[in-house]
């Protein structure tokens, strides 16, 4: 049994944010995703994971430096997950995560594997069928949790966070009135 976090990782990698989710790292229920808006003007998805996986066997810690390093990676699953992550941007012009889902399929059948879902709401019964800890259902949860993980960023679009530099960082709500905004930014300019 899992204890409580209330400590995160946060991350702007979709990718690792899928496939940590798919090594049973939950998003945090209360906040999963928010929006950071730089000061100079672009703003990028920040998702924030909890430290701890469902089974309490691997921190975040140690996926994040699994991430970095693959050939360090002591968890077959993980390495395997990771060397299709690697071959999907090898391969180039995965965008959606159904484009990743085909790929997915795809990338099975190369290696001899002929079971795999229909569509991408069929990942679920798929799992479930073959089990969470066949690398079938663990590669094919990527697709899904990447997608999930984009639907998510989509709701967070209201919440916006300022950032000055390295240091300064203002939240705000997207729906302030403008000089609101401005004001509040100008204040964290000093």
């Amino acid at each position: 049994m899992v204890k409580t976090q209330s400590r995160t990782f946060d991350t702007g990698d979709i990718n690792f944010t899928a496939s940590a989710m798919s090594m049973g790292f939950p998003l945090n229920d209360g906040k999963p995703c928010s929006i950071v808006q730089r000061d100079n003007g672009k703003s990028y998805a920040r998702f924030h994971l909890l430290t701890l996986n469902m089974e309490g066997s691997i921190t975040m810690d140690q996926l994040s430096s699994w991430w970095s390093n693959p050939d360090t990676c002591t968890d077959p699953a993980y390495a395997k997950i990771m060397q299709m992550i690697k071959a999907g941007i090898k391969a180039g012009g995965l965008k959606e995560s159904a484009d990743w889902l085909d790929f997915i399929i795809e990338y099975l059948i190369k290696q001899g594997v002929m079971m795999h879902p229909k569509n991408m709401a069929d990942i679920p019964d798929f799992i479930e069928r073959l089990g969470e800890g066949r690398i079938e259902s663990q590669l094919c949860s990527f697709a899904y949790n990447r997608n999930h993980a984009f639907s998510i960023l989509k709701e967070s679009k209201r919440a916006i966070m300022l950032t000055h530099g390295s240091t300064n960082h203002l939240r705000l709500d997207e729906h302030l009135p403008q000089y609101q905004k401005n004001e509040l930014l100008a204040r964290l300019r000093g």
